[in-house]
């Protein structure tokens, strides 16, 4: 499980519009308000889909994530809460910004009786009992067995955003490891 969840971490990128904010002076500005992913496959499921919503705010932001019982992201089972502040470093090169980003927090929401047959059937987090629509503060549970990486957290990275999508590099668990560009397969599209 510590696996998947590095992969919904990556899944979070915050890119900013290179063509609306052109040098990465204006990123932090540039940041700010609301980013979505497309809804894709989740990792490790083949019939459940996976999507992630991003409220950026001046050094911080709450990060969303919303695991589906069907492939096009319409029947929400499970959703994951991920507080964290955000420190953007040097410019890389122009447009590309390093960016730390510090998780605080954690939470996870059974959603239907689905979601909480899952959640109960794998021992999330050493927890036998999740009430529907009940939200959950995990971050004391964190880095236990079956459960998501221990929070606190950081992770290293860079940033860009090129028009309305937010683009990041892969994830690493130590600064020396961070990425050196971003990768232009996955993004987050800024939404109202």
């Amino acid at each position: 499980m510590k696996n998947s969840l590095r992969l919904f971490l990556g899944a979070i990128g915050l890119t900013v519009a290179l063509t609306a904010y052109g040098d990465t002076a204006d990123l932090s500005k540039g940041m700010l308000g609301h980013w979505r992913t497309q809804c894709s496959v989740a990792s490790g499921f083949s019939q459940s889909s996976i999507d992630d919503y991003v409220t950026q705010e001046d050094g911080s932001g709450l990060q969303t994530t919303t695991y589906y019982a069907d492939l096009g992201c319409t029947q929400p089972v499970i959703s994951q809460e991920w507080t964290y502040a955000q420190t953007l470093g040097d410019d890389v090169r122009a447009g590309l910004k390093k960016i730390d980003l510090s998780y605080t927090a954690v939470s996870v929401t059974a959603l239907t009786e689905a979601g909480k047959t899952v959640l109960e059937t794998y021992g999330y987090c050493g927890l036998t009992a999740w009430p529907v629509n009940e939200k959950q503060d995990m971050t004391s549970r964190s880095g236990t067995s079956h459960c998501m990486i221990k929070i606190p957290y950081t992770d290293y990275t860079v940033i860009s955003i090129i028009g309305d999508r937010l683009y990041l590099g892969k994830f690493a668990g130590n600064p020396n490891d961070r990425a050196s560009d971003v990768s232009m397969d996955w993004h987050l599209i800024r939404v109202p």
